[in-house]
């Protein structure tokens, strides 16, 4: 687990797009809850659907141009790929996509694993 990045605007940048990504996914993050990637490029936090389920919402950022690859699609290609492997893998339940001031930002939903 890392910090909040240094810079205070992409640290409020981050939880903006979070905060937007998790209503576009109609999920409610759990306060006080989240967790930092590297240089803060990931924002994950604890969250539920309307009903309750509990599911982890994940938000990455990289410039316009640079996203593409494992980190951007890993999760997308795996779920296609695998599913959620009969329960023994935490299935990617939604994925929201945003393009802001030359920013991407792909935002997950993961549910529990059964």
């Amino acid at each position: 687990m890392y910090s909040p990045p240094p810079d205070p605007d992409t640290e409020q940048r981050m939880r903006a797009h979070h905060a937007h990504t998790a209503k576009a996914l109609a999920v409610q993050v759990e306060p006080g809850g989240e967790f930092w990637g590297w240089a803060g490029r990931t924002l994950g936090a604890p969250a539920c659907t309307a009903t309750g389920a509990p599911v982890w919402l994940r938000l990455v950022s990289a410039s316009e141009d640079k996203a593409s690859g494992k980190l951007w699609d890993g999760a997308l290609d795996a779920q296609h790929a695998f599913g959620d492997l009969d329960g023994r893998r935490p299935a990617l339940l939604a994925v929201h996509d945003a393009v802001d001031d030359g920013t991407a930002y792909r935002g997950g939903a993961v549910g529990a694993r059964r």
